[in-house]
């Protein structure tokens, strides 16, 4: 747990009301104590709507890995609710880690996904996870990054942030926000790794 409007590893508003802040000592108790039966509903129930509220309550589990694992099979729901939800706990989840708690492949097939929230949700989780290990980038851009820069151009907000937190993790640098400047440096960066792995054959 950590410090903050709530003691999980993904906040919404917190417990700061008077009213609420008692509240929060059922989650912190019962959560862990009743993970695998939420892990249960997470994946059976038929309700969208109830399932999509569980990754919330997921993020008062015991450890990040904990959370992280319990999670990462909903990024292939057919709700898009669900895969929202489960993709912003695991995002903030992963941002406070010190090492990458998601493997890359998911988080690259979920940025291909059907709906704006897969597309902004993955990317900045693709960029919370590459942040923690610079080794991931060159495979990071192999997947994603084609697709990053045409998000960058969308005149959707949400698609633009979403991508340039990606890109700035990939890039390890702030290159700004026009798109011409990012498609320039993900066809470069790509083409220099075709190079090096041409050169190892």
């Amino acid at each position: 747990m950590k410090d903050g409007p709530c003691r999980a590893f993904h906040c919404g508003t917190g417990f700061a009301h008077p009213k609420l802040a008692p509240l929060e000592a059922r989650f912190i108790s019962g959560v862990p104590a009743h993970f695998d039966a939420l892990v249960k509903v997470l994946r059976t129930e038929k309700d969208e709507y109830r399932r999509s509220l569980v990754p919330f309550l997921l993020a008062y589990g015991r450890t990040r890995e904990e959370v992280a694992e319990a999670l990462l099979p909903s990024l292939r729901d057919s709700s898009d609710a669900v895969r929202n939800n489960a993709m912003r706990v695991l995002w903030q989840t992963q941002r406070g880690a010190s090492k990458p708690l998601v493997p890359l492949a998911p988080v690259v097939r979920a940025l291909h996904g059907p709906t704006l929230g897969d597309r902004n949700k993955a990317s900045v989780l693709l960029g919370a996870v590459v942040e923690k290990d610079a080794a991931l980038r060159d495979a990071a851009l192999r997947g994603a990054g084609p697709l990053l820069v045409e998000m960058v151009a969308m005149r959707s907000r949400a698609d633009r942030e979403g991508s340039l937190l990606a890109l700035r993790a990939l890039a390890g640098r702030d290159l700004g926000e026009d798109p011409r400047v990012w498609k320039a440096w993900v066809e470069s960066a790509l083409a220099r790794i075709g190079a090096g792995e041409a050169a190892q054959k």
